[in-house]
């Protein structure tokens, strides 16, 4: 579930390189040191990977290391220091593969690399390097560009850092923290789903409880009236500002002032500045506008573009992710323990050719509602082709496959779809495969649940079938 990680992390070096850009300028012959922020971002592009190790370099004496502490080794992180510096002074693209994986990419003076437990496939070795050469160059850029700003004595451009966001996660942390830094108050951005009107709270500044993020601003409150009339909207208690109960007081909600966040006539959302609106002076209200009005666009561009990216990844007809989906949450697995089952509804066609497609289709979203019941809050079930769906489940070892596996097939048995006041029955057969019990590869587990499959609907379907225990590393079909 942590491939989408991927973008948001080369994204977030504009914003680690907007939060280097508030301190003093470097000498000539220093080093600007790497910061937390920094930290942050290359622990998501590891954690994005699958890899054990992150490093990033800048020449200076202390090297920026993450690990996971579950199964990095020293010579892992030597192995990624060592190719850090490589990468830092030729400033090119390397990677070994003896015993394990290691890649790393260089760009003007920066060095970034990611070291893995064990041997990768290329394709996945090859996306790795390229994000680490992003990270670098992102970083390296954005330190030339706050370094030249700040010997000038200018600030921070706040549109600058919108500019360089390429999500709406990394737009909303840059703005949130650009307008809290100029009024020294605590923010939130609050945006509008373009189907449902719905107004959630994305992103909180620095002073905020992060607790209030993925939260909504209810109907009647000052923040939906400021996003319907277009004018900015006091509200003077927790109720009044985001339509909270007043229990609501220990997330540390108190009276605040929405800014309306617009495209043109689109309305975005609104950003809320904390704190007694009257102490918010007509220079500041003005420059805070001034932002917003700017800001808007941007804003908007990015989550029409991550909706695009949502329903690249998503099956219509369902809802559930669809096989692009399923890959990118099978991507991000941190550990080598894992099941992939594959759900086949039994006799699909007999179904379609009795009751008619639009039925057909209701038995499809019908198995897709169980799935959503029976899963746990970590798994994924996604459809990967016509009355075929898979069902991913991380960190769950053979066993509990097999338990969840028993309960979808039984399930699905036990609940007909009700379609134009008729029931229909239906069942499904499943194949189940785990990581490391089946595979040591997490890429042959779909080859191997898909053959237990094959087995279930030859042995008679409605049942469960399991993929031989692997008898040696990387066994698989």
């Amino acid at each position: 579930m942590l491939w989408f990680l991927i973008p948001l992390a080369v994204a977030l070096a504009a914003v680690a390189g907007y939060w280097l850009g508030r301190r003093p300028a470097r000498p000539a012959d220093s080093t600007i040191p790497l910061t937390a922020d920094t930290e942050h971002v290359l622990d998501l592009l590891r954690r994005a990977h699958g890899a054990v190790v992150g490093v990033v370099l800048d020449g200076g004496p202390q090297p920026l290391v993450v690990t996971d502490p579950r199964r990095a080794s020293a010579e892992q992180t030597d192995r990624g220091l060592a190719l850090a510096r490589v990468a830092l002074t030729d400033e090119r693209r390397h990677r070994f593969d003896d015993p394990a994986t290691a890649v790393a990419a260089g760009h003007r003076g920066i060095g970034v690399a990611l070291a893995f437990p064990a041997a990768i496939a290329d394709d996945a070795a090859e996306r790795a390097q390229a994000d680490a050469w992003r990270l670098a160059a992102g970083i390296a850029d954005q330190m030339a560009l706050n370094t030249e700003r700040a010997r000038d004595g200018g600030a921070v451009d706040a549109l600058t850092a919108l500019g360089l966001s390429e999500t709406v996660e990394s737009a909303a942390i840059a703005l949130c923290q650009s307008v809290a830094h100029q009024v020294d108050r605590a923010t939130a951005l609050v945006l509008r789903d373009e189907f449902s009107g719905v107004l959630t709270l994305l992103r909180v500044s620095s002073g905020a409880d992060r607790r209030l993020e993925g939260t909504s601003a209810l109907p009647g409150s000052a923040v939906a009236r400021a996003v319907e009339t277009d004018a900015p909207v006091a509200g003077l208690t927790p109720q009044e500002l985001l339509g909270h109960p007043r229990s609501d007081r220990r997330r540390g909600i108190d009276a605040g002032l929405a800014f309306p966040v617009r495209e043109g006539r689109h309305p975005v959302g609104a950003l809320v500045v904390f704190g007694a609106p009257e102490r918010l002076d007509a220079d500041a209200r003005e420059a805070v506008e001034r932002l917003l009005f700017a800001a808007g666009p941007r804003v908007a561009h990015l989550q029409a573009v991550e909706a695009r990216e949502v329903r690249a990844r998503t099956d219509e007809l369902t809802g559930l992710p669809n096989r692009r989906g399923l890959e990118r949450a099978q991507i991000a697995l941190e550990t080598g323990c894992a099941a992939l089952l594959i759900a086949d509804l039994d006799h699909f066609k007999r179904v379609n050719d009795r009751y008619g497609h639009v039925a057909g289709d209701a038995a499809l979203r019908h198995l897709a509602d169980v799935l959503r019941r029976v899963l746990r809050s970590r798994d994924v079930a996604a459809r990967i082709g016509g009355e075929e769906f898979a069902l991913w489940l991380p960190e769950a070892g053979l066993e509990v496959a097999m338990e969840v596996a028993e309960r979808v097939r039984s399930t699905v048995a036990g609940a007909p779809v009700h379609w134009n006041g008729q029931e229909i029955p239906l069942s499904c057969s499943v194949g189940v495969a785990a990581m490391p019990a089946c595979t040591t590869v997490r890429e042959n587990l779909y080859p191997a649940a898909d053959a237990a499959l094959y087995r279930a609907k030859e042995r008679g379907r409605n049942r469960v079938e399991v993929a031989p225990v692997a008898q040696g590393p990387g066994a698989g079909p």
